[in-house]
């Protein structure tokens, strides 16, 4: 582990935070959502279809067709429709690809791809595919190498793919590299590196660490009125700048005294030492940025600390499994960041209900509708509803244009995204970064603590 010290203005603040961020998959899931209204995380068990009313829409029924059970319901891609309609199975499919790491011990994020799957699985039996033409997807998982990444990238080509959904690929920069060379679009998934975020080819539907650091720097900084904030994060590329510059340097500009940076090894897996290292600055608040198994071990790690105010943790950590292995009683207090908005009744759009019961429905038994998966849940029907418009005959560039022109286009159960790449001038293929702050309140049970949306592009624009 290595420290440095960041000191800024001095300022009347008193309040203490320490950040924290544990790892690549930390980051890359503290984009995921909580769950419905009312401050409640989704308890849907993936295996029952259980449906979960999360705004103005309730089901009418808990079976047959999820878009039957919302009648005369809107959702991001209009009104939606009366009847499910299958995708010919006879017809030509339209080839999608997926990349992402599926497994392995570090930065996996096996929930992307299923979520991914249930998703095209949801789209082929109900909405007709891409006008009766079945989506085919064409999955593979990458390692923590380029070389990977490269492999990846040459295989879904191969295939014909007209476009690929991302998952979480640390080091994808040479596998989009290829993508922007032949011209086929990269869409959604966790954004952790600088071509995922300023390639012209991609359109990101996440904050990844950027949105994420944003987030917490500005709440830190206004909200809590944090004098010193300790940040730990792990030591690599793209994640440790965004890290520095949209963590510490954001505080700082905000009016945040000091800040303390901790940062350790890509492929470490021990998260209480850099706890132990932050707080060294003896804060009475951390923000905690982790994912997967790094969630359980971070929350104890807290917990036993007693740490004595707000303690900020990635969307991903929410995860009630993840929770309960901990006990509420340890985690009630905790601030998550989310892209999704709790309170659903602010919008009219069944698009919360709508996931639930699609993940009820087509997913696969231990899917969490209230984890990552919601980011790559929402790339792929966005993805969709663009070929929708297009037809089943769409090709890359005419996929691209239609992505780059979009204005405050309705982003399925999430921030309307624009892509024309002036939201974030230096990282032009953020298309909706804006997240929101959920404080979990009771067993399950979560309140929104921020004012709405965080307008994240304003934030990372004042640097």
């Amino acid at each position: 582990m290595r420290t440095r010290g960041v000191s800024g203005r001095n300022s009347a603040l008193r309040p203490v935070v320490a950040t924290v961020v544990l790892s690549a998959v930390a980051l890359a899931a503290g984009c995921s959502e909580t769950g419905p209204v009312g401050g409640e995380q989704a308890q849907a068990d993936p295996g029952a279809g259980d449906v979960m009313a999360a705004g103005g829409y309730e089901a009418v029924r808990n079976d047959g067709p999820v878009i039957e059970r919302f009648p005369g319901a809107n959702w991001f891609h209009g009104e939606l429709p009366a009847e499910a309609k299958k995708a010919d199975s006879d017809a030509t499919p339209v080839k999608v690809g997926f990349i992402g790491i599926n497994d392995g011990p570090i930065a996996a994020l096996p929930e992307l791809l299923q979520a991914t799957e249930t998703a095209v699985k949801f789209v082929n039996a109900e909405l007709g595919g891409v006008d009766g033409h079945p989506i085919e997807l064409v999955p593979c998982s990458v390692s923590l190498s380029p070389e990977s990444s490269q492999r990846c990238a040459r295989e879904v080509l191969d295939a014909g793919v007209v476009a690929v959904l991302g998952g979480i690929n640390v080091m994808g920069g040479p596998g989009i590299a290829l993508l922007e060379e032949a011209g086929v679009p990269y869409v959604g998934g966790v954004p952790v590196g600088v071509d995922e975020m300023t390639s012209p080819i991609s359109f990101q539907f996440s904050g990844g660490t950027s949105g994420a650091f944003a987030a917490f720097a500005a709440d830190a900084a206004t909200r809590i009125k944090a004098d010193k904030v300790g940040m730990v994060y792990v030591d690599y590329g793209a994640i440790a700048d965004g890290a520095h510059r949209y963590g510490a340097q954001l505080m700082k500009s905000l009016g945040v005294d000091e800040v303390v940076e901790v940062t350790f090894p890509l492929t470490s897996t021990d998260v209480v030492a850099p706890i132990q290292k932050a707080l060294e600055a003896k804060p009475d608040a951390l923000i905690v940025g982790a994912a997967d198994t790094s969630c359980a071990p971070a929350l104890e790690a807290i917990a036993d600390l007693k740490l004595d105010g707000p303690v900020y943790m990635m969307g991903a950590c929410a995860d009630k499994k993840w929770l309960d292995q901990v006990g509420v009683e340890k985690t009630v207090g905790t601030i998550f960041n989310i892209e999704g908005r709790l309170n659903q009744r602010v919008v009219d759009s069944a698009d919360t209900e709508i996931y639930n019961a699609a993940v009820g429905e087509y997913g696969p038994k231990g899917l969490n509708p209230a984890g990552a998966a919601t980011v790559s849940f929402r790339s792929t029907m966005n993805l969709w509803a663009v070929l929708d418009d297009l037809g089943a005959e769409a090709t890359p560039k005419q996929i691209i244009e239609k992505f780059r022109t979009a204005v405050d286009e309705p982003s399925f159960d999430g921030h309307p995204y624009t892509c024309d790449g002036k939201q974030v001038p230096d990282m032009p293929s953020l298309c909706s970064p804006q997240q929101v702050l959920a404080e979990l309140v009771g067993p399950n049970e979560f309140a929104e603590v921020s004012d709405g949306w965080i307008d994240v592009p304003a934030l990372l624009n004042q640097l």
